[in-house]
């Protein structure tokens, strides 16, 4: 179970309140729990041991088991009793931290396999299973007024670990440099460390695109996407916020509405004050739009990942079996800038087939041949192979493509079914639909309840009353006349038996 400094704090001084001795802790530990108290914490003053003690119960998953035996142990102490008293939050909450550890492990794992950037198709066998494919990373690093280093093949967590930079990091880059794919890897390492220590905060990811209301602080939306997103309980939501339970991972910030960008850098920053937060913080962004900003966030440092050289695109290439690709982009200079960012390089690889290089040469702008690769990339995709019926390609794209305006409408990035709104709806005749739904169903409920009880009354009365009364006297009158009988068998047996005595004492 993991506690918060508040509740570490109150079970120690519990403890050590009711266990004033190093031998009193150690006999109630080796009676209750048959455990050694100074093979788990070793040496030092009683404030220490105690420290220790409860470190090694939550790291070891056996906290609730602690403090059921001091109890048991000191029934009579008014800390332990308080503390007791509590456990049932204490249960609820470790119940709600597993739980959100395990989405967001699914989460991660999940993106992670459907990213572009860490998946790559065969092009010569569609059946072939995706090859997870560790792309050739190059960064540049600025803690502080220090110049950029550049880094070769870093890992994210290195960077993240670093003392100066103590887990409070900003990743910036160009659109498809893999800033999202970056900020998920460093998510997967620390829902590892989450795992293998339930002491350890747990990593929880944050589109910023989320962010509707520019009064609203990001302590109060961290609680409300607890809440949406994963289903936590607001109190429960505002517990781990407020404790620093959790690692905010944010991504999106470039997603926003221009003119709220900057708004929710100055949130953001309110959020860091020491006052606020000391736990990591981790902010991805798009360079070109965070360096308009006037109010650049308190972190400690920026990483900065830098588009791929010529030599890494070879590389990439060649590690998943597509060099024949190669002289195509080497000769194309268009074709060979597009390689540099990870993303587009991914969808080129995936779509070559569907590719004339003689019509990309044939388009005047960057923007067209984006376009015809995107166009070559869907097409692609469509002819995939299902295990179930295909839909048809034209319904997909018309669906992806309705989907894609309402996310845009309403500046978000990521689908949630339980987000759907039926403000989306577009045709008349959908929204009448919905309407005769909604009031249906609402209709149905309110009668059924209102019109059950009250008819399941009158009736229920009525019914009572008249089947009471028929049942009452029929079954009186059968009774009446059944005792009647009785008494008049039990009469005539007796006068029988006196009558026979007399006459055959006479005759």
């Amino acid at each position: 179970m993991g506690l918060s400094g508040r509740q570490r704090k109150e079970l120690q001084s519990a403890l050590v309140d009711a266990f004033p001795t190093k031998s009193s802790l150690e006999q109630m530990l080796s009676f209750e729990l048959d455990k050694n108290l100074e093979a788990i914490t070793g040496e030092g003053n009683l404030e220490k041991i105690v420290f220790n003690l409860i470190k090694r119960a939550e790291t070891e998953g056996w906290t609730l088991e602690l403090i059921s035996a001091a109890c048991r142990s000191n029934p009579g102490n008014p800390k332990l009793q308080a503390i007791s008293k509590s456990r049932s939050e204490f249960t609820s909450r470790d119940n709600v931290q597993k739980l959100l550890l395990k989405q967001v492990s699914t989460e991660v794992i999940s993106r992670l396999e459907q990213s572009l950037h860490n998946r790559i198709y065969i092009v010569q066998d569609v059946d072939k299973n995706p090859e997870q494919i560790e792309l050739p990373w190059s960064s540049e690093i600025k803690v502080g007024s220090k110049p950029k280093v550049h880094l070769t093949n870093t890992e994210i967590t290195a960077v993240y670990d670093q003392p100066e930079i103590d887990g409070r990091l900003l990743i910036l880059g160009q659109p498809g440099v893999g800033k999202t794919t970056m900020l998920l890897k460093l998510a997967e390492e620390l829902v590892n460390r989450a795992k293998d220590d339930s002491a350890n905060p747990i990593p929880v990811l944050f589109s910023l695109s989320s962010w509707k209301n520019d009064n609203q602080s990001i302590k109060d939306w961290l609680v409300d996407q607890l809440k949406d997103k994963y289903g936590v309980r607001k109190d429960i939501g505002k517990q781990l916020v407020d404790n620093q339970e959790i690692i905010p991972l944010f991504d999106g910030l470039d997603e926003l509405a221009v003119e709220r960008q900057e708004k929710c850098v100055v949130k953001i920053n309110e959020f860091l004050h020491p006052c606020n937060w000391s736990n990591p913080v981790v902010v991805c962004s798009r360079i070109e739009e965070y360096q308009r900003y006037e109010a650049l966030l308190q972190l400690n440092n920026s990483l900065e990942l830098c588009p791929f050289t010529s030599q890494q695109v070879y590389q990439y290439l060649q590690r998943t079996e597509n060099l024949q690709l190669w002289d195509s982009i080497s000769q194309d200079a268009d074709l060979n800038q597009l390689t540099r960012t990870p993303l587009l390089l991914n969808i080129l690889v995936l779509s070559f087939q569907e590719i004339s290089i003689q019509t990309w040469q044939q388009f005047q702008s960057s923007e067209e041949r984006l376009s015809y690769l995107f166009d070559a990339y869907i097409e692609k995709m469509l002819k995939r192979l299902y295990k179930e019926k295909r839909p048809k390609p034209e319904n997909t794209k018309r669906w992806l493509g309705w989907l894609a305006q309402q996310l845009i409408k309403e500046s978000a990035t990521e689908f949630l079914i339980e987000r759907m709104q039926p403000t989306w709806l577009i045709k008349k005749h959908h929204k009448v639909v919905y309407s005769l739904i909604i009031w249906g169903v609402t209709g149905g409920l309110i009668n059924g309840l209102i019109f059950g009880l009250i008819n399941g009354l009158i009736f229920g009365l009525i019914n009572g009353l008249i089947f009471g009364l028929i049942n009452g006297v029929s079954f009186g009158l059968i009774n009446l006349l059944i005792s009647r009988l009785i008494n008049l068998l039990i009469s005539g047996v007796i006068f029988g038996l006196i009558s026979g005595l007399i006459f055959g004492l006479i005759y």
